[in-house]
């Protein structure tokens, strides 16, 4: 294997986002120097300069025809602004002859070369010969970030070199990067124009909405249970995930997930690029519309609407249920959401849990602790402080939370419910802001964080 340098300070990580696996039979030879990273390419692989960018081809003729990697331009950010930066940039490297299908949300990556971060995210783009995925591994520095692409056209053929691509990152990432691709892509939160940074819609604030922008009416949910085939080992596994209506003043309903606030965000525009939005007709107080083949008649005064199944392998029917406005919500008490991979198969075994726990409490604190790998339980008892006087203490986790072995983070500082909106403020100044309600008719057991579910977990 031979060396190929990006420069540029290596990343960061902060959140557990993402799990460390044990690929067996896998030697790495990068090394992080200094102020860059080193990326390896594997023997056999072919290269060749377009433009800026480097790109690397698989030794096998047909399968350098659907997959490449590139070691792109670099990017340039502010710390607390990397992740819609990041977005920002991979928008801008769509061509105007290619039509973007699906992006993910941006998440985090634990490094081992780097007390912070790496970023990822994953794209599908329609270009002319065929349609791209695109997943992109970010190594920021303090001003330019390196970036690696991973460039498709055949799921399979990129499994296949797996062990490959692992070599690529190995200095950094010694998460499997074909495990980390599918985790992005089937996270319940992704969605053509998920959020990172900014908050989602308050379904049903009435404030005005910015010149030539459409105002929300309403806003429905609906969690879908679907049986879907293990990606990793044979029979099938569960997907659990949200899906919205939001239903707009200018005759529209949209599909999508507003990335940006519903006030600022341009609907209008997204219909149009996106193709999510259909019309709705208001005859006797009732909207009218189709959504996935099926006839639809919504009283914006009901509370919930049942139709039946629309998702291939979907356990019982779909019902979308109306959020209510959010403002000023108190909080108490643990919120979990959790996460587990079966990893084994012929070749190797294994499996991976992973799960992120809010603590609130009605004073306006609250915590949070993310953890993945092997999992143990916590006794709950209440943790010591170090704080100086005056300082925020976090709120202690439950009893019978888990713990892992693997890898653990806890943050913490005060939140405050405007607009549905979660904003949280940390001990050190960061603020991040989530779409957030309680979910309708479970209100005291299930919390929608940046429209992921969080059940309430008992001491």
């Amino acid at each position: 294997m031979e060396k190929v340098v990006n420069y540029g300070s290596l990343f960061i990580a902060r959140n557990v986002l993402a799990v460390a696996f044990i690929i067996i039979g896998l030697r790495t030879f990068c090394q992080t120097v200094s102020n860059h990273v080193e990326y390896t390419k594997p023997a056999g692989w072919t290269e060749k300069m377009v433009g800026t960018d480097k790109y690397f081809f698989p030794p096998n003729a047909e399968d350098s025809k659907v997959l490449a990697v590139a070691i792109i331009s670099p990017f340039k950010t502010q710390a607390r602004d990397r992740k819609k930066d990041f977005e920002q940039y991979l928008r801008g490297r769509i061509r105007t002859d290619e039509q973007l299908k699906y992006f993910s949300k941006v998440a985090e990556l634990h490094s081992t070369c780097s007390s912070e971060p790496m970023l990822a995210a994953v794209m599908d783009v329609q270009t002319t010969k065929g349609l791209a995925r695109r997943m992109y591994l970010a190594f920021p520095g303090s001003e330019k970030w390196g970036v690696l692409a991973v460039v498709t056209g055949n799921e399979s053929v990129m499994k296949k070199y797996q062990a490959d691509l692992n070599a690529f990152v190995a200095s950094c990432l010694k998460a499997d990067v074909w495990t980390t691709y599918q985790m992005i892509r089937t996270e319940e939160t992704a969605a053509a124009t998920k959020p990172t940074t900014e908050a989602s819609p308050a379904p049903s604030a009435r404030e005005p909405a910015a010149s030539g922008k459409s105002r929300i009416r309403a806003m429905y949910v609906a969690n879908i249970l679907q049986m879907v085939p293990n990606t990793y080992t044979y029979g099938y596994t569960y997907k659990n995930f949200n899906t919205f209506w939001t239903i707009l003043d200018n005759g529209k309903v949209y599909f999508g997930y507003p990335p940006e606030n519903p006030h600022e965000f341009d609907f209008h525009a997204a219909c149009s690029k996106q193709g999510d939005c259909v019309s709705y007709e208001e005859k006797s107080g009732q909207l009218q519309f189709t959504w996935k083949n099926q006839s639809v008649a919504l009283s914006l005064d009901a509370a919930q609407i049942t139709l039946g199944a629309v998702y291939s392998g979907q356990s019982g029917p779909t019902v979308f249920r109306k959020i209510a406005s959010e403002n000023g919500t108190r909080l108490q008490g643990a919120y979990r959401r959790k996460a587990f991979v079966n990893l084994n198969s012929a070749a190797a075994s294994g499996n991976v849990s992973a799960e992120t726990i809010f603590v609130f409490s009605k004073d306006g604190r609250f915590s949070v602790y993310g953890w993945s790998g092997f999992v143990a339980t916590s006794k709950g008892s209440p943790m010591s402080s170090t704080q100086a006087p005056g300082a925020i203490a976090p709120p202690p986790p439950p009893a019978g939370v888990g713990v892992a072995a693997s890898n653990q983070d806890m943050r913490y500082g005060l939140y405050e419910v405007k607009n549905n909106q979660l904003i949280l403020t940390y001990a050190d100044g960061k603020k991040e802001q989530y779409f957030f309600f309680r979910y309708p008719q479970e209100e005291e057991d299930v919390l929608a964080i940046g429209g992921v579910n969080y059940i309430s977990v008992e001491d």
